[in-house]
């Protein structure tokens, strides 16, 4: 009996993050608009997380215009350092090497004692090494 109801959960939770995934390009769409109509900071940090949500739903081309618009709006933020960070993040996702590349050094120069230069760095080293 116990094991029908794990089995049972499990299904629920692969339909709802099927759903979840599916559906991410138009929750994020969605999102989007309705941030047009909050103030800030809050809509900044609605837009900071739809970028996060982007990512970690593997909607790599829908983050970078997200990304986008966030350095166009929100340049002198500071979450510009987690920005770039998920910028070059993204990239290596796509595997488009050069231009993580280019956003991991980027993020090197900008953010010499950042939260990600440990990784950041060692990225950079690696992608170097395939070139």
């Amino acid at each position: 009996m116990a094991f029908k109801k794990v089995v049972i959960l499990l299904v629920i939770l692969v339909i709802v993050a099927a759903y979840g995934i599916g559906g991410a390009d138009k929750i994020s769409k969605y999102v989007e608009e309705k941030t047009k109509d909050m103030e800030e900071p809050n809509a900044e940090k609605v837009l900071f997380y739809n970028i996060v949500y982007m990512n970690w739903t593997a909607k790599n081309e829908r983050a970078l215009e997200l990304i986008d618009k966030y350095v166009y709006r929100y340049s002198k933020s500071d979450m510009m350092e987690d920005v770039q960070w998920l910028k070059a993040r993204t990239l290596d996702n796509m595997m488009d090497d050069k231009a993580a590349l280019a956003e991991y050094e980027v993020y090197a120069q900008e953010y010499p004692e950042g939260k990600k230069i440990n990784t950041a760095s060692r990225r950079v080293r690696e992608l170097k090494t395939n070139y």
